[in-house]
Formats: structure tokens, sequence, C-alpha cells
């Protein structure tokens, strides 16, 4: 394509692309927590799911997006596909312990699962040629005729149901409560008998899933070979060759009390076994880590890793992989070193966003955009226009951790310095726009001296926030909280964008303060903390803190407002300042409040309770910067909108966003909403002339309906990582022009149509 058209056509996209008046929309921040992977076969063609703990709880792998197919939310979730002969396409999925079956001629939606009644608690599922295994109420039920009837086959006294490995229909293996045992039938019915897990002297306190290979050529009637993995103390993945009488402990690292996904599949016709992000061709004597998955997007590219949870092969291709990722689900032609992301996880909004980093007061920055999700940091440069996955760089962790992240902050003066803060005490800073990993570097941790000294736990504290001063600052300052058992935090200050720190909330009248800090805000030239955690006993870590200074020296005070606010958690904050009228709104476990103080009419603040909806935990708060009067506060699935300060609340018609779609942060300016289930914006049509919220309609879906079997699934495109550019690219306004295309193509709309009318 002509450069001069490629540049026309994405000024077009840029423009249409933007949400339509009054609509909320989902930006494109895809992705989810994959429990489970189902492939199935039906006249040659391959079906593929995926089980997500989120806003939808089944997708279906469309021919251009992921499309959902069960409703969720649900905190648990498992999925398998038929084997039976005759049962091809049936589909059976176990959610929160109900039992579900979803036959290949129903609706692809949630209309088509029916309840299996036949258990009242469903446990696991196990497909297998001579039945569908299900363990629920304590027993272990086979079915060969699509649940129409269900045999019971083995009962384990009403104990939990973990896992099921069959070999054949006449021998598996069940770990029920946290015990192993074998299932053998010798013609009168199946008989149990308990199996130890004993390695270097030592028995296994928790079995947490148990898994054999039906191929292995080893095995014989009595399923010599086969594997556990265990948890607690004795956390690891565990071989017998000889039945149980003997383990060996694999080389894979296996996090307490959680399962990592097991398959046995065949690359090149050879036997091949997945356990969690590992891979090996021996049986398990050595072990390889699977690929990453290499994701193209606008921005370059960004490499997402196996997260072990779940894998599956496909039936009609076996050398095909498909295992869960940190975005999504990874496509692994086993022939070949490279995978790639299906769909670039397009249409699973299962991505909690929990912070947005934005400077609304300059137009140019406005199309920067940075958020933080439960799968790592996102950034695009493309706002308003993003609506896709491609248009954002996702997922980033820097530095290649894997903590979860908690916050992150663009700096107004500098757009490609940005701070972002973890649940490990961990502040990372990049000043080259943080396209990759490596760009990061951390530049504070409480787990250095002399900040180690303050917490039980330095490795535990989340960073809650991090504040910049003002665009033409280098003076920072960050907050940390511990949820418990001891309730600590801290303030801290930095004098030279980040490099150094001082623990700032130790000079309290010469004390040693130890408060979780929640959230920070500068206004009248003064800091002001958001202190406290709901089940903190302690009167004193209630409230809100102030230090009398921004730039000087200066002790932390709590401040009395004579409100209830001084008893109560304080959860967010949100301050605006203009001339001489200073307001500070506050949300708390409890309600809202507000501050305010007019310079030219009072001179002391006047505090007051504004809770719209009773008592209640408003988590989320944005105030609009340039109007005092106009607040959003979110509880739950929904915001409320004041325009008078909080004297008179509207519940927003924005709002309910989805049913059980938690609102977790929020901007004023453009109405971004981070939420459970992805990034959602309301257009600046959104706010009419009296600054009331207009829309109605909730987050936008995607455009492909679900549709009839997919002859061939997409081939994910893993794409060969970029050379790095032998010279540094110009700079225009402090940013680099190939991070700037979101920021300049409203402005090159704007002067082609002008000029263009010109010439007429």
């Amino acid at each position: 394509m002509p450069p001069g058209r490629l540049v026309r056509s994405s000024i077009l996209l840029a423009i249409v692309t933007a949400p339509a008046a009054g609509q909320l929309a989902n930006l494109g921040l895809f992705g989810g927590d994959v429990r489970d992977i189902a492939t199935c076969s039906s006249a040659g063609s391959t079906e593929l799911f995926i089980a997500v703990t989120g806003r939808h709880a089944v997708y279906r792998c469309g021919p251009e997006t992921w499309e959902p197919i069960m409703e969720g939310p649900c905190t648990d979730i498992l999925l398998e596909a038929d084997r039976t002969p005759g049962n091809a396409g049936l589909l059976w999925a176990v959610k929160d312990g109900r039992l579900f079956t979803h036959k290949p001629e129903a609706p692809l939606d949630s209309e088509g699962w029916t309840l299996n009644k036949g258990v009242s608690r469903a446990d696991t599922l196990f497909g297998h040629l001579s039945g569908m295994y299900i363990g629920g109420d304590g027993t272990v039920y086979r079915t060969t005729d699509g649940g129409r009837t269900l045999a019971p086959l083995a009962a384990f006294s009403n104990k939990r149901i973990r896992s099921i490995a069959v070999y054949n229909q006449t021998l598996f293996y069940v770990v029920s409560g946290k015990l192993l045992y074998r299932c053998l039938d010798g013609g009168d019915g199946f008989v149990t008998s308990h199996i130890e897990v004993v390695h270097d002297g030592m028995p296994a306190g928790e079995i947490l899933s148990v898994a054999i290979d039906p191929n292995d050529p080893r095995n014989a009637a009595t399923a010599s070979r086969f594997f556990v993995i265990c948890g607690d103390k004795t956390s690891g993945l565990y071989r017998t060759d000889d039945a149980g009488a003997t383990w060996t402990k694999m080389s894979v690292e296996v996090p307490p009390h959680q399962p990592l996904g097991l398959a046995f599949v065949t690359c090149r016709g050879q036997p091949r076994i997945i356990a969690g992000p590992k891979y090996s061709d021996n049986f398990g004597k050595t072990w390889n880590d699977l690929p990453e998955t290499t994701v193209a997007t606008s921005l370059g590219y960004v490499n997402g890793h196996p997260v072990g949870t779940a894998a599956a092969s496909d039936p009609n291709a076996p050398d095909l992989l498909y295992f869960a990722t940190s975005l999504a689900i990874g496509q692994w032609d086993m022939t070949t070193t490279t995978a790639g992301e299906i769909h670039h996880a397009a249409g699973i909004d299962g991505v909690s966003v929990v912070d947005i980093a934005q400077v609304t007061n300059d137009p140019l920055a406005r199309g920067i955009v940075w958020a933080v999700t439960d799968r790592g940091l996102a950034k695009t440069m493309t706002y308003p226009a993003a609506s896709d996955a491609g248009d954002w760089l996702f997922p980033i962790q820097p530095q290649g951790q894997t903590v979860a992240l908690t916050t992150v902050t663009l700096h107004p003066g500098d757009l490609e310095t940005v701070f972002v803060g973890d649940r490990g005490g961990t502040i990372y800073r990049t000043t080259c726009g943080g396209g990759g990993a490596e760009y990061w570097s951390a530049v504070f941790s409480t787990r250095n001296a002399p900040f180690s000294s303050r917490y039980a736990s330095p490795q535990s504290v989340a960073v809650t926030t991090v504040r910049v001063v003002a665009g033409d600052s280098t003076m920072v300052y960050a907050a940390t909280a511990v949820d418990g058992p001891k309730y600590e935090g801290g303030v801290y200050r930095s004098l030279n964008n980040g490099t150094s720190w001082d623990d700032d909330l130790a000079a309290v009248n010469g004390s040693r303060l130890n408060l979780p800090v929640n959230d920070l805000a500068f206004v009248d030239d003064m800091v002001w903390a958001a202190v406290g955690h709901p089940l903190d006993p302690r009167p004193e870590a209630k409230g809100l803190y102030t230090r009398l200074s921004i730039t000087g020296a200066a002790n932390w005070w709590k401040l009395p407002t004579g409100t209830g606010l001084d008893s109560q958690a304080v959860l967010a904050i949100d301050g605006i300042q203009l001339g001489s009228l200073r307001v500070i709104y506050a949300a708390t476990e409890q309600g809202v409040f507000r501050g305010r103080l007019d310079g030219t009419t009072a001179s002391t603040w006047s505090w007051t309770s504004i809770t719209p909806n009773g008592a209640r935990r408003y988590a989320a708060l944005a105030a609009d910067p340039d109007h005092p009067n106009r607040v959003l506060v979110a509880h739950d699935d929904l915001i409320w909108a004041s325009f008078d300060g909080g004297a008179t609340w509207e519940q927003a018609r924005s709002s309910s966003t989805a049913p059980h779609d938690r609102v977790l942060t929020m901007l004023y300016n453009d109405l971004l909403i981070g939420t459970s289930s992805g990034l959602l914006a309301a257009s600046e049509e959104t706010f009419g002339p009296a600054g009331q919220i207009r829309t109605l309609a909730g987050p936008r879906q995607p455009a492909t309906q679900p549709s009839a079997t997919v002859a061939n699934l997409p081939r994910a495109s893993p794409q060969p990582q970029p050379e790095l550019l032998p010279f540094r690219l110009p700079r225009i306004f402090g940013l680099g022009i190939a991070d700037t295309v979101g920021v300049w193509l409203p402005l090159l709309a704007w002067l082609a149509i002008a000029r263009h009318n010109r010439r007429r």
C-alpha cells in the first residue's frame, strides 16, 4: 500500500472507531484466567472451547473472535468434551458445583446449556472413550448416553472428588479429599484401594490431582506408570513406575494448593507429557519449557508466557497444542519453536482493570492511556480510537516479574516517564515509554533496607499509589499498605524523580507511624493521605492524614473532620483546586464525604457526609478537575453521579455496567471505567450541557455472532521479534515519533479536512 494511502486509511480508522455518543465501549483490553480447554472433532473439523473465570464462563473459538456461550461469573469452571461413540460434539461443564451439558445442535449461547440434576454437587470431569466420568456427591459416576443415565461406580464417604484419571473401562484412579485411590473392576464391580505417595521416607500430606496416559506402552492392566501432583509442604509432581510402590519427584515446580494442568499428547508420533509450563518427551526424566507466545500490536511486539493451568491437543492435528497463557490461549505447532495467541484474546472480557493513568489537561497527550490489569500492564497511544486488542501493547510485565501490579502513574511533564507499583512492595520506573519488560528498572522496594524494618512481611506489601506532584516537578510521593494480619503501611517521598526515596510518614511528631495508606492527593499545598483498613481495630489508623507542606520539611497529623469519616477506612480520595476554592472528596468503607474551603469567605475547612446510597463500600471515586461540584462514586457495579457537590445524587445511566461487573477505578473526563471484566470508556458527548451523564448502553459486544462449526481453526500467527533500530528516533514535545500515532492522528485528520475545504 502506498504510504499516502496508508496514512489516510489510518486517519479514517481513528475517526470511525471512536465511541459513539452516549455509548460505553470496551477499549480492547481482552484476555482472562483460562482454567480449562476442551477440543472435539465433528465431521473432521475441530471445535475449540475454553473455560474462563470471568464475566463469561465458556467461550468458543469463532472465525475472528472468541464467542461467549455460557454466562458467568464463576469462581470455578471445568470443561470436557465427550469422547464416547455417538456423542461427538457434546460438551460438559462443571460450574461452581453444578453439572451442565451442551448438545451440538443446541444454540451457541447461554440458552443452549442443560442443567443435569443427576448429582446435587459436581466436582470434576474426565472424558474417555469408555464414557464420561463425573465426580460428585462423593461418588464417581459414568455415563455413555450423554448424561441421561448416570451409573455410580465407586463411593468415597461424600468426600470431594478432586481428580479422576481413567486408564480403561475397568481401571481408574481417584483423588478423594486428600487421598489417592485405585478403582479396579474384577468383574463384580469396582473395588477401591488406598495408595500412599511416599518420597524419601516422607508421606505426601495432600494429593491434588492424578493423571495417566492411556496410550503409555509400559502400562498393562494394572497401569504401572502414572503421575500425581501433591500440595502443601510436599508440593511437587511425582511419578510411579510400579503402580504406586515407589515414587520419583519430577523437576517441575508446583505451587502449593494449586494443581498444574497435566496433558498427554503426541508429537511427531511420539508421546509427550505436558505439566504446567513444561513438557517432557521421556516420561519425565528431563523437562523443557513451553514456548512464549509472540503477539504483534500496533506499538510493537509483546510476549505472553504459559501459566500452566490447562493444555489440550487438537484431535485432527496431533502436533497442535493449545495452552493457557498470561494473555489467554496460545497455539503451538510442536514441530516448530514458536507459538502465537489465538485471536489476540479478542472477545474474552475477563481482564480486571485496577488502575488507569492519563494526562487529561493536555490535548496532545490525551491519546496515551496506561492501565494496570490482573494480567499485566497495558499501554495504548490511540485513545479514543482504541477498540481492538491490536491497539494495546499488552501484557507487559516490568522486568518480566509476575507479581500482581497495583498502580500506574504517568508523569504529566514527561510522557515517557511512568511509575508502576506491585503487591511485592516494588516500584518500577521507565524513562523511555516502557515498551517492553526490559525498559523498566526497580527504583524502590520495601524488601530493601532501611524500609524493610517497618514491615513484618516486607515482600507482601502493596504499593497502593504513586503520585507526581506537578508537571514541572521531580518530586514523587508513594503510599503502601498491608492487608493483614498486621495492618501496616506508609508514605514515601522522592526528590529526584524516583531515583531515591525517604520514609516520609515516619516524621510525625518525631514518632514512627505504621498505617495502611490507600491513596494520596495534593490540594492547598498539602499532601492528603487516605488511611485505614476496615478490619484494623486501631482508631488512630482510620480517616485522613495530612502533611502541611508538599515540598518542605513537615510532620504528618490526623485531620479531625467532626464526621464519621474520622473513624472509617478511607479507600480513595480526590481533590480539586480552582482559584480560592478547594474541595476534597473521600470514599470510605461506609460512605462518601466532602471537605470544602473557599478562601474568599472562610478560613477553615467544612466537612459533611454526602453518601448517595446508604452504608456501602465505595471503592472508586473520581472528581471533575474543572468543575469541583461534579463527582462520581461507585460501589459494586453501580456508579452514582452528583453535579452539586454531593447534595443530590443520581444513578448514572451508564451503570449497571454489567451484572456482577465490579467497578474498580474511574477517571472523570472521558468516563474511563476499570472493571472486573475490562476497560470501558464513554465518548465526550456522554456528558450533557449540564454535566449529566447521558449514556445508557452497556459495553460493546464483539461484532461476530456465534456461527456454525469452523472447518479449520484459525492458526495463531507468531511474528518475529523486530530488530532494534540503530538510532534513536527524534522526539517532539517529549514524545517519541514511534509512540505518538494516536496523539497525532486526530490533528492530521483536522489538517487534511481543512486543506480539502480550502481547495474547494
